[in-house]
């Protein structure tokens, strides 16, 4: 351990206990395996995200392809479904004409590789949507100190890369 030394800090609350570590590393299904912890802390945390787009007359299609082209202007209604296509889901043409019908985008693309963009409208209600999703995610981050903050997150970009099935990133 040349060069690395422990300090009082290193040992938190949340360090796991060797119960919890046998635990995580048990190959049974339960309520502490990755396929049933993961999509439960997406739902609980999704579900509040959605509860504000909704109430912008948003569904869960027009919310990604708001937030999709605030990334990323100009990416072609292909592009998203390969992206949203994960979730089993399919932005239609008819998720694309409500957003035009409320200037949210400038037209609804006449193929799969025709490039989408956000008029100012759009631009304004994607910022509105993601400021709320960002306000939620500090909510729940503020029950974690920094550093288990930042480990959480360097561990998800982690377990993101690990598990690639080659969806686009938001940002290319």
């Amino acid at each position: 351990m040349a060069g690395r030394y422990a300090t009082a800090s290193d040992r938190t609350e949340n360090t796991p206990t060797p119960e919890e570590i046998a635990q995580a590393t048990n190959p049974s299904f339960s309520d502490n395996s990755l396929d049933y912890l993961l999509p439960r802390a997406h739902y609980n945390i999704y579900s509040r995200v959605r509860k504000f787009h909704e109430s912008h007359g948003l569904s869960d299609h027009q919310y990604f392809v708001l937030c999709s082209l605030m990334a990323e202007d100009g990416r072609s209604w292909g592009e998203m479904n390969q992206m949203f296509g994960m979730t089993g889901h399919t932005i239609t043409r008819e998720h694309l004409q409500e957003l035009k019908s409320r200037d949210l985008i400038t037209a609804v693309p006449d193929d799969d590789n025709s490039p989408m963009h956000l008029t100012a409208d759009g631009r304004d209600m994607a910022l509105r949507v993601i400021s709320e999703s960002k306000a939620i995610e500090a909510d729940i981050l503020s029950h974690f100190d920094e550093r288990d903050a930042a480990l959480l997150k360097k561990l998800l970009r982690q377990l993101v890369r690990i598990t690639d099935i080659g969806v686009p990133g938001l940002w290319k």
